[in-house]
């Protein structure tokens, strides 16, 4: 499938997103497989269930480019930009990412990826020195267990804002592309 969008919004290594009428398609290419594509969906889906109001996935496919999946489009302006342009209400959108946070945290969602087995890997896989990898890892395996959906960098930047005042996350939480909470 060819990818025919109004434009391209975001690149980062490996994945283009672009705005397609009223979704997004994010295309992934090297290094990301056809697996990374699949749980990144996935997991999306996990935060579907868990009731966070995220935009639902609406595909997966091939495209020629490489893996792509469809995602309903976020408008607005991001909170960083409003910051900037009303300073006066930088503490109210602080209290707005305070309590997308907390939502985040509240979810249950048992099936996303555990942080902790992602973090030690993460340490096994890559740092040399033993030492160095047994102590993070003795430290790691000291925090208090339990089971929270974790952000892992919640930035104004990563937060929309549309006129109906809907607030829409746009970084990753396990593989979470936006996230919204309309305020009343």
């Amino acid at each position: 499938m060819s990818i025919t969008a109004d434009r391209i919004i975001a690149v980062s290594t490996g994945k283009t997103v672009y705005k397609d009428g009223d979704s997004v398609i994010k295309v992934f290419c090297r290094p990301y497989t056809k697996l990374d594509v699949m749980k990144e969906a996935f997991n999306q889906t996990q935060l579907e269930a868990a009731k966070l109001s995220v935009p639902k996935v609406q595909e997966v496919f091939l495209s020629e480019e490489g893996w792509a999946i469809r995602y309903e489009y976020a408008r607005g302006k991001t909170l960083s930009q409003l910051m900037e342009a009303i300073p006066a209400k930088v503490s109210d959108y602080m209290a707005q990412l305070v309590k997308i946070q907390r939502a985040i945290a509240a979810a249950d969602a048992p099936l996303l990826p555990c942080l902790t087995d992602k973090l030690k890997h993460a340490i096994c896989e890559g740092i040399q020195d033993k030492e160095q990898r047994i102590s993070l890892c003795a430290a790691l395996d000291s925090l208090p267990g339990g089971q929270a959906t974790c952000h892992g960098a919640l930035m104004p930047q990563d937060i929309m804002m549309s006129a109906a005042l809907a607030l829409r996350m746009l970084k990753k939480v396990w593989g979470l592309s936006l996230i919204h909470i309309s305020e009343p």
